[in-house]
């Protein structure tokens, strides 16, 4: 493998080792829906601020969606 491959894995494999303490003391379902969502929105971040690339309104829109839905099931899921 190469370097840049090797740095994915190692960056994968710290965040699914933390992952597991978030697990400890959130909801599994609400933990994948950060997870996912944020990983979704921080992708096109990426892509446009380092990349350059394009987003259409709609796609801006639905980030901004994507954002809303994490803060609601954050805000609004029974943590004991």
């Amino acid at each position: 493998m190469d370097c840049a491959k090797n740095r994915v894995f190692l960056a994968n494999s710290i965040s699914f080792y933390l992952l597991t303490f978030a697990l400890r003391d959130i909801p599994l379902a609400v933990v994948y829906a950060t997870w996912s969502g944020m990983g979704v929105f921080l992708v096109a971040c990426i892509g446009y601020f380092i990349y350059a690339q394009a987003l259409q309104w709609q796609t801006v829109l639905g980030l901004i969606s994507i954002v809303a839905g994490v803060v609601l099931v954050n805000r609004y899921s029974s943590i004991h």
